[in-house]
């Protein structure tokens, strides 16, 4: 995007020069030979008697210069195209960043409770089965104190997966994914 905005500004300047009216100096020295004879002639231009001087200048200006007035155009619309483009792009990355640390903090939350939730069910499962020891129980409560911590240890793993996807996203907006795992990418290959 930055090198694109920097082409835009080269083309604005490219089509505003031609815009401008031209001034050119020039200068000729040379030799003539004037003569019907061909080797008198060649004489002539190779000696010094007959040296012409011209000097003079050449101006232009565009009168209605239809072109240059319509490139100078284009580059504008496409320089403002690229800054409007790149504003796009930042406001983007901006929501995206949002977006995504808003996960970040929502799949810490859900994975602290989680942990919680965890201990909780352990705790109901070694309590069903000192029931269960103690004959007041059957041994479907067990297995449903039991089913009940792998969902609560199901919750974490999915949090936790949750909290790194989050994290890879925002850092693959930011540019820094990369940079964190130690990649590089080479121009060209």
């Amino acid at each position: 995007m930055k090198a694109g905005l920097e082409l835009s500004e080269i083309d604005i300047l490219t089509a505003r020069n031609l815009l401008k009216p031209q001034l050119d100096a020039f200068a000729q020295i040379g030799n003539r030979g004037r003569s019907l004879n061909f080797d008198d002639a060649l004489t002539q231009v190779a000696g010094t008697d007959n040296l012409t001087w011209l000097v003079g200048l050449n101006f232009s200006m565009p009168l209605q210069n239809r072109s240059a007035r319509g490139q100078n155009d284009v580059a504008r619309a496409t320089r403002d195209r690229s800054w409007l483009d790149a504003g796009a792009l930042e406001l983007d990355i901006r929501d995206s960043v949002i977006r995504f640390s808003t996960q970040i903090d929502t799949a810490a939350k859900r994975l602290a409770l989680a942990r919680q939730a965890v201990g909780f069910a352990q705790q109901s499962l070694t309590a069903e089965e000192a029931k269960f020891a103690a004959g007041n129980v059957t041994n479907n409560d067990v297995l449903l104190r039991q089913q009940e911590l792998n969902v609560a240890e199901s919750q974490i793993v999915r949090a936790t997966v949750d909290l790194m996807l989050a994290e890879i996203q925002v850092q693959a907006v930011t540019g820094d994914l990369l940079d964190r795992y130690g990649v590089s990418l080479m121009a060209g290959q």
